[in-house]
């Protein structure tokens, strides 16, 4: 049996009887006729869209940031299908602003064949002045790059995962391979027992 209390136009679920997890999902309450009109999921429990996993290999990670893609509404439907790679995406500091290149973002399909649509044109990265100037006196530095490492959702915005990079030389990729080996050694060993 579940319960819904009214919080701020929405009701929330509780569930008592521990049968399910209601609260994974969000009631709208209208707030003119004590209707539910529509539910949808929690948007804590939205995927993440796409990875860069090449980044974490190749580059030492000092810091992670977020902020948001500037992108038209087809794009928008298009990285939510799943439709998108960074695979050798970087982040460029043109100016006063902060540029998504080299990334790559299909068509939307059921939006039609646009023949002056670019899939891999420049996108704006949407952050705040301050962390734009900290990042720009961090790139200042010898040997930082800024690099794209997931596309998420949180709410209905798509928000880019990025960090303050330093490229790693082949000596360093070599031992992270020999350490993860020696890691899945050990939990092979581990499990048999």
């Amino acid at each position: 049996m579940a319960e819904y209390k009214k919080k701020a136009g929405k009701l929330q679920a509780i569930d008592y009887t521990g049968w399910g997890q209601v609260s994974s999902v969000q009631f709208h309450y209208n707030l003119f006729s004590d209707q539910t009109v529509h539910w949808r999921p929690d948007p804590s429990d939205m995927p993440t869209l796409a990875v860069n996993k090449k980044a974490r290999f190749d580059y030492e990670i000092l810091d992670t940031l977020e902020g948001g893609l500037k992108l038209t509404g087809a794009e928008v439907k298009s990285v939510k299908e799943g439709h998108v790679q960074l695979k050798g995406a970087f982040l460029h500091i043109q100016g006063e602003e902060l540029w998504l290149k080299g990334s790559f973002i299909a068509a939307y399909k059921p939006a039609g064949n646009k023949e002056e649509y670019k899939a891999d044109r420049d996108r704006k990265v949407l952050v705040h002045r301050r962390e734009l100037n900290r990042l720009i006196g961090k790139k200042g530095q010898e040997g930082l790059t800024l690099v794209p490492l997931s596309i998420y959702t949180k709410g209905n915005l798509v928000k880019l995962e990025f960090a303050v990079a330093r490229g790693k030389k082949q000596f360093e990729k070599r031992e992270a391979i020999k350490k993860r080996d020696v890691q899945r050694d050990i939990r092979e060993k581990l499990k048999g027992n």
